[in-house]
């Protein structure tokens, strides 16, 4: 009994920094495919924004990814993507984040 214990937390710990074989190059495409909208939102705008969160926040572990990504970032438009993927995961109060701006 112990060791099906132990051999749930080691599993629990190892899945909690898989990435679930995200790619860099598969990260920026899903941080760039946020929905932009200009002024008052509808329904349809609303659901496509909370799918897009929804694939975001189920990746596990990919915020420190993103700070590096957000880190090599050169062009201006762009980073405001990373903060909004940030903010969807609940993450913009991360020190690694702080310490980059």
């Amino acid at each position: 009994m112990k060791l099906l214990l132990i051999i749930i937390s080691i599993y629990s710990l190892l899945l909690a920094n898989v990435t679930y074989g995200v790619t860099d190059d598969e990260l920026r495409k899903l941080i760039f495919s946020a929905p932009v909208f200009h002024g008052l939102t509808n329904e349809a705008q609303d659901k496509k924004y909370d799918e897009w969160t929804a694939k975001i926040r189920e990746i596990p572990s990919i915020t420190s990814r993103v700070i590096e990504l957000l880190h090599e970032e050169n062009d201006e438009d762009k980073i405001n993507y990373y903060f909004r993927a940030l903010r969807a995961r609940g993450d913009l109060k991360n020190d690694a984040l702080n310490d980059l701006i």
